[in-house]
């Protein structure tokens, strides 16, 4: 008896939807990229996806709500900045990110949580996360524990930070 074979209009379905491959989104303050925020970038990116922040200021707290991304500041942390809004934490990893998120060249300063409900982490807060943070400037935060960085129930991997 012969085996029956599967068709193959089945199969390059799945195969492609499997393999759909990692955009690259660029963030740029003066509106010449996709994105003019950090956080509408990651609204829009989906795990495995490259975020590059071109130079300047950009005013907001970010979280990474759980994605596997490279966020990039992509002339490194003498030249991108990421300044909080006050009472968060500037950036958030607490949703379980893996260690092949990646944060890297950023200038990290303006979050106040001691002000806010939480009190963990002014500048970084993460949580429950494993990500690799490489060259970042951090400074000028404030928290009742971990005014710079808070690692709880964290084995991320630390790079270049000052």
């Amino acid at each position: 008896m012969r085996a029956m074979r599967k068709p193959t209009w089945i199969i390059l379905p799945l195969l492609l939807a499997a393999t759909a491959q990692a955009e690259t989104l660029t963030v740029d303050a003066s509106g010449g990229a996709d994105f003019i925020t950090i956080t509408e970038a990651l609204s829009s990116a989906a795990s495995g996806d490259r975020i590059e922040v071109d130079p300047g200021t950009y005013v907001e707290d970010i979280d990474l709500l759980g994605k596997s991304v490279q966020l990039v500041g992509v002339q490194g942390s003498g030249a991108t900045f990421l300044l909080g809004t006050g009472p968060n934490p500037v950036l958030t990893l607490a949703n379980g990110e893996g260690p092949e998120t990646l944060v890297e060249g950023f200038d990290v300063s303006g979050g106040d949580t001691a002000a806010g409900g939480e009190f963990l982490g002014g500048c970084v807060h993460v949580s429950g996360s494993d990500p690799t943070l490489r060259d970042l400037q951090i400074h000028g935060c404030a928290a009742h524990l971990g005014g710079g960085i808070w690692l709880h129930e964290s084995t991320a991997t630390l790079q270049d930070i000052e």
